[in-house]
């Protein structure tokens, strides 16, 4: 029989096994450790000390003992404190969405895009109706592990909820190292998923959180999580805001379907369509400095500046900071515009006269809508695909908002020397404005509640820190934080050492740019321009890189996308006519109809399949956690009812969509 330090050394050498094998990345920061340690690049901080028949780590530093006690004994008061009560250590992954009973007839006849809770309406009155109020889960699906320590809690833990995934977190690679003595993973790993983030940064650790949140995503609705006391609550945080961010709780499946057809229109009407992948060199665009204007704090705070200085840059505006240049007196010579919502037409109907967008281009997301669209000059508009791919090698951008698609439009057209103003992405520092006075949705929030408490956060009003452009710190939300994160990841990856992009904002900073206070630039150095002679040459410019043509083969593509939604309706038809004996059967059938309807298999599904996957993320959670219930009754019952209610709204998405594309 093997002693406590056989056992550990054993179970050390089996987990080293299971994490070359299973966990690489985790186990090449391992071997860096050691190989850190040996060339005396690092000195242990930690000693693992055997006591009686329990296991404890000294801090050589401060002569502090990580447990102080039976390290067993901390293990099963942690068990002991795991419950399956859906209020206490969780998160709630999901919106919360109020349907009332007597609106459902009104839902069923609002078009599906024209209102989201018209798809979501019968389906969660049904659960609304039926659950059992109050009731705990059946079942732990996913949990997580903020804090290692030595692990012995999630051993005992797991012989408690038996999850099918979990997401493990240490910041602490020595700590974690010697959990590998204590803790079988290799084990847990038979009955689990495990994924691990081990000393990770702020933006390493998206991608381990990420992963967890896609793993069986149908059973996010609460995930309920362990934090010890002794580890840094910055990733309970993270994981936090990460929840918030979810696309399916932030952009609905019907505006999605929406925006994905709109494009069909414009192709039809013969608008002109840029080509992202052309070469942009020797015009207007490589040669001036080109300055993009956003409604940040910033704008208001440089306004005099600009006022002075607007006429020696190409002047880039997005559509909701046009408002506050028009009371300036200030005309853009490109408009950018992201957004497809018709909550965005307000940027437009706030200008007192489109004469002051006469001599503007818009480069503007072929989302855009058409309320918008017919507003402007057709012969100034040039529209790019983001996310949809109609146009045959035209490229389209992905990113969360206008600043960061503005920012990676303008680097792709190889512009040497660009500016950034008004693209704060924080709060004022002193009044916690989100943007410049005259901005539509400006709020101002309160920076002195900058730490996340409760597992409940509201997306747009929660205040967050972030590395500052002038300051070391600026407060920001998680909004602005999606943003910031894509505008570094531009900076890293995108731009070229030929361009230099310049910060001239009070606000966030971003990777690979140059911190730069608007009033320090020497502007005799920059010559003015002709704006008559620039918009020629804009419009050229864009003109000749554009298409506003379909091509037989994009004709093609389209019928091709045409039947495979042809092919989808035909599964949710089969879908709909099965019946069920058993509940657990209906649960594995709509796994693999998720399966079915979201994969892209042939490339033309890619657009529907997006839709629906957005769908299921939202209503799976509440139709899962519905039968993750002890108490409910006549669970195979419900089972057939859901599945007919579903099916309904399926077969409404995908008829909208083959209505859409049959037409052209």
């Amino acid at each position: 029989m093997q002693n406590i330090e056989e056992e550990a050394i054993d179970t050390y050498k089996k987990n080293l096994i299971y994490f070359e094998k299973s966990q690489k990345n985790i186990y090449d920061k391992l071997s860096d450790f050691e190989s850190a340690v040996e060339l005396g690049h690092y000195k242990i901080n930690y000693d693992l000390l055997i006591k009686d028949d329990y296991f404890d780590v000294l801090e050589m530093s401060s002569s502090n003992y990580l447990y102080g006690s039976d390290s067993n004994e901390y293990a099963n008061k942690a068990s002991r404190s795991i419950d399956f009560k859906k209020n206490t250590n969780v998160f709630e992954c999901f919106k919360k969405i109020d349907i009332k009973h007597e609106d459902l007839k009104k839902y069923e006849q609002v078009d599906i895009i024209k209102n989201n809770l018209s798809g979501f309406a019968p389906i969660l009155d049904y659960i609304y109706t039926n659950q059992i109020q109050n009731s705990d889960l059946k079942t732990i699906n996913k949990f997580i592990f903020f804090g290692v320590g030595l692990g012995r809690h999630i051993i005992s833990i797991d012989k408690i909820i038996h999850a099918q995934t979990y997401f493990i977190i240490e910041d602490d690679l020595e700590l974690f190292k010697l959990s590998l003595f204590t803790t079988p993973y290799y084990e847990i790993a038979k009955n689990a998923k495990l994924i691990f983030s081990v000393f990770d940064s702020k933006q390493e650790f998206y991608y381990p959180a990420t992963e967890f949140l896609d793993t069986d995503f149908m059973h996010n609705h609460y995930i309920k999580y362990f934090h010890m006391l002794s580890h840094s609550e910055e990733k309970l945080e993270q994981f936090h805001i990460k929840t918030t961010s979810l696309s399916h709780n932030l952009f609905y499946y019907n505006a999605i379907l929406e925006q994905y057809l709109r494009p069909i229109t414009y192709l039809k009407d013969g608008y002109n369509f840029l080509n992202l992948l052309k070469n942009y060199k020797d015009c207007a665009l490589e040669n001036l400095p080109v300055l993009i204007i956003a409604p940040g704090p910033s704008l208001k705070k440089n306004i005099e500046w600009l006022r002075l200085n607007h006429d020696r840059f190409i002047l880039v505006a997005f559509s909701a900071s046009l408002s506050i240049l028009e009371d300036e007196g200030i005309s853009p010579d490109i408009v950018t515009h992201l957004d497809g919502l018709k909550e965005s037409q307000v940027h437009f109907e706030k200008l007192k006269s489109y004469d002051f967008l006469k001599n503007s281009s818009f480069v503007i997301s072929a989302r855009t809508q058409v309320e918008i669209i017919k507003k402007l000059k057709k012969e100034n508009i040039f529209l790019f695909e983001n996310g949809t791919s109609y146009k045959d090698d035209f490229a389209n951008l992905s990113a969360p908002c206008v600043g960061a698609t503005s920012y990676l439009l303008f680097l792709s057209f190889g512009v040497k020397n660009l500016y950034l103003l008004g693209l704060d992405l924080a709060l004022d520092s002193i009044t916690g404005a989100t943007h410049a006075n005259g901005h539509t949705y400006a709020q101002d929030l309160n920076i002195k509640n900058s730490n996340v408490d409760e597992d409940t956060l509201v997306f747009k009003d929660t205040v967050l820190r972030a590395s500052g452009n002038f300051q070391k710190t600026v407060y920001t939300t998680p909004n602005f934080l999606l943003s910031i994160n894509s505008i570094d990841a531009s900076s890293i990856g995108f731009k070229k050492d030929y361009q230099n992009v310049y910060n001239l904002n009070d606000g966030a900073a971003f990777k690979n740019t140059i911190s730069q206070r608007a009033s320090n630039i020497n502007m005799s150095i920059f010559n003015k321009i002709d704006k008559k002679v620039l918009k020629e040459q804009l419009l050229k410019n864009f003109t000749s890189n554009s298409s506003n043509k379909v091509t037989k083969n994009e004709l093609i593509k389209i019928n091709k996308r045409l039947d495979e939604a042809l092919k989808t309706k035909r599964t949710i038809l089969e879908q709909e006519n099965l019946t069920f004996f058993i509940y657990e059967d209906y649960l594995n059938s709509l796994l693999s109809l998720m399966q079915e309807l979201t994969s892209n298999k042939s490339g033309f599904s890619h657009d529907l399949a997006l839709v629906y996957q957005e769908y299921f993320r939202l209503i799976t959670t509440f139709i899962f956690d519905f039968f993750n219930s002890l108490e409910l009754e006549d669970k195979c019952a419900h089972a057939n009812t859901i599945n007919k209610l579903l099916c309904t709204q399926l077969l409404r998405i995908v008829d909208t969509y083959i209505q859409k594309l049959d037409k052209q």
